[in-house]
């Protein structure tokens, strides 16, 4: 996984895009759903298989986003590039 966020990072995010991915986070409504579904879970009163599969792929939406966020801050530590325009 940390391959692919690299890679998209360095191919797709310029330094203001990388930015920007740092600063976003899910909205209430989906973080409240996703700490529900956890509780659940954790309870072991997580039964229906919609309830699990949204709760799985919100798990691992969040887990993804933060490992790009990650790429993105290093790649925000490293030294800005200088374009390199041909000069005639």
């Amino acid at each position: 996984m940390h391959d692919i966020a690299e890679s998209i990072v360095n191919s797709c995010l310029d330094r203001e895009s990388a930015r920007k991915l740092n600063r976003f986070r899910f909205d209430d409504k989906t973080w409240k759903r996703l700490e529900e579904l956890r509780a659940l879970k954790d309870n072991g009163q997580l039964t229906r298989k919609e309830d699990l599969g949204e709760y799985l792929m919100l798990y691992a939406v969040h887990k993804f986003i933060g490992v790009l966020q990650m790429k993105a801050r290093s790649m925000l530590r490293r030294p800005a590039q200088r374009s390199s325009a041909k000069q005639a």
